[in-house]
Formats: structure tokens, C-alpha cells, sequence
């Protein structure tokens, strides 16, 4: 689920999400957007554009996401959601070429960056990196 923010300033879940699939950079991806997030966006105060990249550790063989790894990546994705809250709003993940892509948009990368790493704490045995850069009219979304 996603979050927008209504008249009175809380964020509030959009349960209108899309699934599709695609080729960057000639590889096989996935892309699981919050729809419900286009008539919101972009969203005042929440200008960076900041990603997590997860590695996985058991893909398929065509860089997607495995039926072995599928409950742990619900579940990194649900610790994100949780710990992340009210301090950036998530649109949606990109699965390719054995990593994961989470999306999110940001007030301060410094809160965003800490959540992030409170919530790996929990699973450690995950490489990743987290990234952000400005993108006040929601671009990418």
C-alpha cells in the first residue's frame, strides 16, 4: 500500500497499485506502481526521489524475483513501510537483473536514510544501498 497526504496533513493508503512487466537496459523487469498516487502527485515538502537498492539472494535464472525469496521481500517491503512512516511516501518497487528497486519520495534524506537502515537491521544478510536526488515534480514517478 501507498500513502498520500490529505487536507489535513496525514498521509493516507491508496490501494490502487499496477503490476507490469518490461525490458531496461535489455533486461527483464518488473514495475509494481501506486496508481492512486497520480492525481496526489507530487506531493508538497517531498522533492527527493529516494531509492533503496536491494541485492537478492536467490533471483531466477532472468534477473526476477524467486518463489524462495518471495516471502522475505514482502517482508523487507512491509519493515520498510512500517519504520519508514510519515517520512517519505512509497510509489513502488522495480525487480530486475537480480536486485530489487524500492521507491520512495522524501522530505530529508537524513530521516529517510535512517529508517532504511533501522529497518535492514532485520535482515542482515542483505547488501544494499540507498540513494536519493531531487525531483520536486515527481518526474520518475
Amino acid at each position: 500500500m501507498s500513502w498520500f497526504l490529505n487536507f489535513a496533513g496525514k498521509i493516507t493508503k491508496t490501494d490502487d497499485w499496477d503490476f507490469y512487466f518490461l525490458r531496461l537496459d535489455d533486461k527483464l523487469a518488473s514495475i509494481f506502481v501506486d496508481m492512486g498516487r497520480k492525481a496526489h502527485a507530487p506531493v508538497p515538502g517531498f522533492s527527493l526521489l529516494c531509492t533503496l537498492h536491494l541485492t537478492m539472494q536467490n533471483p531466477r535464472a532472468d534477473g526476477l524475483s524467486s518463489q524462495d525469496e518471495y516471502e522475505t521481500l514482502n517482508h523487507i517491503e512491509d519493515t520498510l513501510e512500517k519504520q519508514i512512516g510519515n517520512k517519505a511516501v512509497y510509489v513502488g518497487r522495480i525487480t530486475t537483473d537480480g536486485r530489487r528497486d524500492f521507491v520512495f519520495y522524501a522530505k530529508d534524506f537524513a530521516s529517510f536514510s535512517k529508517s532504511v537502515n533501522a529497518a535492514m537491521k532485520a535482515f542482515a544478510t542483505y547488501a544494499y544501498e540507498v540513494n536519493r536526488r531531487h525531483d520536486k515534480k515527481w518526474s520518475i514517478y
